[in-house]
């Protein structure tokens, strides 16, 4: 379960942020193997005077326990997003993922994760609702 911050310039239309959640949306969810509708993908448009030279920065929190392979293809899938959608170039997008230890994710007044991935669970079967 996925959340995924993107921090830019205001002035991206609502066509583009859906484009943009749509594709990362459905090619993560391919990557880690849950459905898309498990990964969040949150806008925080800002004021120009408020965003650094690198426009971008997307923020990826998620459980501890993704591979190399999956953090690359995560990074290749939200650059290639981003810059096909909006035409950003590529050196002002800038990730920075979180891995969230054991038991520091909550949803529906509980924690989730205790039993690890919350992807993971879902992947073996487990509904959200069974989620430890």
């Amino acid at each position: 379960m996925p959340c995924i911050y993107v921090n830019w310039k205001e002035g991206k239309t609502s066509e583009q942020k859906t484009e943009i959640r749509t594709r990362i949306a459905k090619e993560i969810s391919e990557t880690i193997g849950v459905g898309p509708e498990y990964v969040s993908i949150f806008f925080n448009d800002m004021p120009e005077e408020n965003v650094p030279y690198y426009a971008n920065l997307i923020w990826v929190y998620w459980t501890v326990g993704r591979s190399d392979e999956d953090k690359d293809t995560v990074v290749r899938i939200i650059t290639e997003a981003i810059h096909a959608v909006t035409g950003d170039p590529v050196d002002i997008i800038s990730i920075m993922i979180f891995d969230l230890p054991k038991g520091n994710l909550a949803g529906s007044g509980r924690v989730l994760n205790r039993g690890g991935s919350i992807a993971d669970q879902l992947t073996e079967g487990k509904t959200l609702d069974e989620c430890e």
